[in-house]
C-alpha cells in the first residue's frame, strides 16, 4: 500500500483515473473489461502520431473512452475495422513491429488528411474520422491497399 501511495504522489488525474479502472476489473471483473493488445496499440501509435502533429494533450485510453461521441464498444470497433483494413491491405503475413510501422504510416496519411482540410488534429478528431483511413492512404498511396501491397509503404528489413 505504501507504495503505491508513493506512485500517486507524482500522479495527475488521469492516471488515478486509468488506475482506479484497472484496481475495478482487478477486483470486480464484473465491472469492467481490460484493453485488449490491439487496443493499447492503436491508441499507443495512435499517441505517436498526434505527438507528430502537436497534439498538446493525449489522455489515457480509459478515459479517453469516456469522451462524449467516443464509447467503449465503438472504440473497440474501429480497432477491429482498423486492422481488418490492414489484413485485407498487406499481402503478406507481418511481424508485430512491421504490422505496427503500417499503422504508424496509414495514421500519418489520415492526419495529413485531416490538416489538409483544416481540421485540428486531436485524439477525437482522428477517433472520428477513422473511417477515412482508406481514402487517406489511397491519396497516399494509389493502389497500395487495393493490390495488398500497403506493407511496402515502410521499410522492412529481415
Amino acid at each position: 500500500m505504501t507504495a503505491l501511495m508513493t506512485l500517486a504522489r507524482g500522479a495527475d488525474e488521469n492516471d488515478l483515473l486509468e488506475l482506479h479502472d484497472w484496481l475495478q476489473h482487478r477486483f470486480d471483473p464484473n465491472r469492467a473489461r481490460p484493453f485488449s493488445d490491439d487496443e493499447h496499440t492503436l491508441w499507443r501509435i495512435m499517441g505517436e502520431t498526434l505527438r507528430a502533429h502537436s497534439a498538446t494533450h493525449i489522455p489515457p485510453l480509459g478515459v479517453f473512452v469516456r469522451v462524449p461521441g467516443v464509447g467503449r464498444q465503438r472504440y473497440s470497433d474501429a480497432v477491429d475495422n482498423v486492422n481488418s483494413f490492414l489484413d485485407q491491405s498487406c499481402g503478406t503475413e507481418l511481424r508485430l513491429i512491421e504490422r505496427q510501422a503500417v499503422l504508424r504510416s496509414c495514421l500519418d496519411c489520415l492526419a495529413a488528411r485531416l490538416v489538409k482540410r483544416n481540421i485540428p488534429v486531436s485524439p477525437r478528431s482522428m477517433f472520428l474520422n477513422l473511417g477515412l483511413l482508406h481514402a487517406a492512404v489511397e491519396d497516399a498511396f494509389p493502389g497500395y491497399a487495393a493490390n495488398r501491397m500497403l506493407q511496402h509503404v515502410v521499410t522492412m528489413r529481415r
